[in-house]
């Protein structure tokens, strides 16, 4: 995902508290137990790994943020796009 604007806080890693699945695809929770929190503002760059629980905190005003997920086996590990790719 890349920050478009705003800023804040993203919790990555630990475990899901309450932890309740809403569609096959997700899992909520309430909140992030021992996960790593990192500040993050306008033209960061994130890439979580699939599986890794991940969440918002602490935004001060607003964050805007476009988020990219591509379908499972799309990208394979290695890929590389064409159009930057080493001839």
């Amino acid at each position: 995902m890349i920050v478009l604007e705003g800023s804040g806080n993203i919790v990555t890693g630990g475990k899901l508290v309450d932890e309740k699945r809403t569609n096959a695809a997700n899992l909520n929770g309430t909140s992030i137990a021992d996960g790593k929190s990192q500040a993050v503002v306008k033209g960061d760059v994130l890439i979580v790994p699939p599986g890794v629980i991940h969440g918002w905190a602490d935004i001060p005003d607003h964050v805007d943020y476009l988020s990219f997920r591509p379908s499972h086996g799309v990208m394979k590990n290695g890929w590389v796009n064409p159009t930057i790719a080493p001839k």
